[in-house]
């Protein structure tokens, strides 16, 4: 399988790669669409911006694509499921990954960064990172909704209508997240801030 890997300061090389095992938590993926993030751009003009960043990197963060294999204990997906991606991924067994603040995380590893992401054919993920697509959202709209999309999820029904708030700043980006919801009705309030 052929990956795209920065060696260096605007150094990409597209490499043959064997494909990796799959183990039993693991989702392998083809990657259908990958975003290219100002963290991306940031990585490639500058290097590597962490210590516990591989020196060569397999960017891409922002990503979606369909199952091609699933490890002996996956159940949440199957074969042929076209799946977007959730690029933090936590050690599953501290406090903060308890209780849902995996973010938080000491240990807390990004695809795109320390596990390799989405500028490649194939990727490995671990299955409480990959989710769902409904036919509506397209795989470019799904690559889009790392941060969005995982707020959307989070929006809970109040008093007969939906009310969430994004911190994103890329309104289309929003009303996709809506859309991945079902959510038919979408107020749109804007407030500028003097940077």
């Amino acid at each position: 399988m052929k990956e795209a890997v920065l060696y260096g300061v605007k150094e990409f090389k597209i490499i043959e790669t064997s494909k990796p095992t799959i183990g039993p938590d693991d989702v392998f993926i083809k990657v259908k669409a990958c975003g290219i993030c100002g963290s991306d751009m940031h990585s490639y003009r500058r290097g590597a911006s962490s210590i516990k960043t591989p020196q060569k990197l397999v960017l891409g963060h922002e990503f979606s694509g369909e199952v091609t294999e699933v490890g002996s204990e996956v159940t949440e997906v199957q074969v042929g499921d076209r799946v977007g991606v959730e690029p933090l991924v936590g050690c599953g067994q501290c406090y903060f990954c308890r209780c849902g603040d995996y973010h938080l995380c000491d240990k807390l590893e990004h695809l795109g960064g320390q596990r390799k992401g989405g500028f490649a054919e194939y990727a490995l993920i671990p299955q409480d990172k990959v989710y769902k697509l409904p036919e509506n959202i397209s795989f470019e709209e799904a690559a889009l909704l790392d941060a969005p999309g995982e707020t959307a999820i989070e929006i809970e029904p109040l008093e007969s209508s939906y009310f969430c708030s994004l911190s994103a700043c890329i309104l289309k980006l929003n009303v996709i997240s809506a859309k991945i919801r079902m959510i038919t009705a979408v107020n749109v309030f804007f407030k500028f801030y003097n940077l």
